[in-house]
């Protein structure tokens, strides 16, 4: 299934709506990972974890075409460093839903598959996009590490990335990741 049909369905298994930018990136990242495709969707480490620019640019292109709406919450609050924290919200326009129903008629088996990931996913919890991150960076650090490890030498090799993973930051991750059976933790 092409990125583009991947994130206008991601969106469809999640009620057609997804808030924020980073949230959108780490909820495509887990849909890639437990469904096999995340390595076709183009992830690399960045500041908030795991990015994935072909995932920003599709957004971006359902939006031009009119299929995805955009809208800005939190104008005018201002963070540590002076600058406005904004939030960009995202929701399928009605000719959005109608390309998402096509696509789920296209991608049946795979649809079928994805509304099954994100159910699980939505049973783990509605996890904020900060903890989201941390559960994202964790996995990658998890998958690049390539065995059973501790969540030490997570929080250690999750430095190499520039991704600093605090104890109860790692603790809230590893449970949400064990939640949607991503890991086993003894």
């Amino acid at each position: 299934m092409e990125t583009r049909d991947f994130v206008l369905l991601a969106y469809d298994a999640f009620g057609g709506e997804i808030q924020g930018k980073t949230k959108l990136q780490k909820t495509i990242y887990f849909l890639g990972v437990m469904s096999g495709n995340v390595d076709e969707l183009g992830y690399m480490p960045h500041y908030y974890g795991p990015y994935s620019p072909e995932v920003a640019d599709v957004n971006a292109e359902l939006k031009s075409l009119g299929f995805l709406e955009e809208s800005v919450a939190g104008g005018g609050a201002v963070n540590p460093e002076g600058f406005e924290i904004v939030r960009y919200d995202y929701r399928l326009t009605d000719a959005g839903r109608r390309i998402a129903e096509q696509r789920r008629k296209r991608h049946a088996d795979e649809w079928k598959a994805l509304r099954e990931k994100a159910a699980i996913m939505e049973k783990a919890g509605d996890l904020g996009y900060m903890e989201l991150s941390a559960a994202a960076k964790a996995y990658f650090v998890l998958k690049q590490h390539g065995r059973k490890t501790t969540l030490k030498t997570v929080r250690e090799m999750a430095s190499r990335f520039g991704w600093s993973l605090g104890k109860e930051e790692l603790d809230k991750a590893a449970h949400f990741l064990k939640t949607i059976a991503l890991v086993t933790l003894s």
